[in-house]
């Protein structure tokens, strides 16, 4: 059991609090200590993560101080009461034993998919459940949409199914269209940069629908699309019908890069050629001196060589 409790409450790994004002700090942790050590048990927090001594439960915190950063004081209290209401033991302990006791007739309907980062679990933890990889640098884990909570498949159980990943990962991504409430629309950016992209968001599972592309409200370019997934809840796609310009790369590179560490639940800070037959190529960006510098994949600059070619015919 213990085991399965702590899965319920991995976030990605946190190496600082994202606050400016050391005081903003010191009141979040406060805060943390107060909800979680009621009872008078030492509280230790480090690394972004928090445990009471003597219990099982180790509970990310970076997710939760990116979301304070970015609200008002005032409100904190309330975020941090939420946030381990529903890290509760009973709460857990109530959620773990629903999917130990279903069989996967019981469960199909709450299947689901999660992109996360390749780091966001030890790889002890990744081990215990069921995952694959279908974007570099990331890790598509399965889960139970349990209504407000997020339970990872462990292995045991998917293996007490007897039914093959293949289906359970499909099974995953088609529940994304009933679950999912996401919207698209065109983002203009101002002058002089006038550039414009589609941004798929307000969607817990936006970054995961990227495995459903094809059936999103948005424009599928005939040399693929320029892919962004900052954060869990949105895409950023820019279609390739031309040659992706140096200034368009670097402007998608910083959207993507500046919402990856504004958090909260980030996913990758680079951007993906998503190629017309639906593969994925990474294409790492990088901060030098204020500048973004592009590190592509070699069929990358292939193809846009090629485009370059084709515009000055023209």
């Amino acid at each position: 059991m213990q085991n399965r409790i702590e899965s319920l409450a991995q976030t990605s790994p946190a190496t600082g609090w994202p606050f400016s004002d050391p005081a903003h700090a010191a009141y979040f942790e406060e805060l943390c200590r107060s909800h979680l050590g009621t009872d008078g048990q030492p509280v230790v927090l480090e690394d972004g993560f928090a445990r009471v001594e003597g219990e099982p439960v180790v509970h990310g915190l970076g997710n939760l101080a990116s979301r304070c950063n970015l609200a008002p004081l005032a409100e904190w209290p309330e975020l941090v009461e939420a946030h381990f209401a529903k890290s509760a033991p009973a709460v857990l302990q109530g959620l773990a034993q629903s999917v130990i006791e279903g069989d996967f007739e019981q469960q199909k309907t709450r299947l689901v998919v999660r992109i996360q980062h390749k780091d966001s679990l030890s790889d002890e933890l990744l081990a215990m459940h069921v995952h694959r990889v279908d974007l570099p640098e990331t890790r598509t884990l399965l889960a139970l949409d349990l209504g407000g909570s997020i339970l990872l498949v462990p292995k045991c159980i998917a293996d007490s199914w007897n039914v093959a990943p293949e289906e359970l990962f499909e099974r995953g991504v088609q529940n994304l269209r009933q679950l999912g409430d996401g919207s698209a629309v065109t983002m203009a950016l101002p002058p002089p940069i006038g550039l414009k992209f589609e941004l798929y968001g307000d969607d817990s599972y936006g970054a995961s629908s990227v495995l459903r592309f094809s059936e999103l409200p948005m424009r599928t370019g005939r040399y693929g699309n320029l892919i962004g997934l900052p954060v869990r809840d949105s895409m950023i796609s820019w279609p390739i019908d031309s040659w992706p310009s140096d200034q368009l790369i670097h402007t998608m590179f910083a959207m993507v890069d500046g919402r990856y560490h504004e958090g909260p639940y980030p996913v990758i800070p680079h951007i993906y050629w998503r190629k017309p037959n639906g593969t994925f190529q990474l294409q790492r960006g990088y901060r030098h001196k204020n500048h973004l510098q592009l590190l592509a994949s070699a069929e990358f600059v292939r193809m846009r060589l090629r485009l370059k070619q084709d515009e000055k015919r023209r």
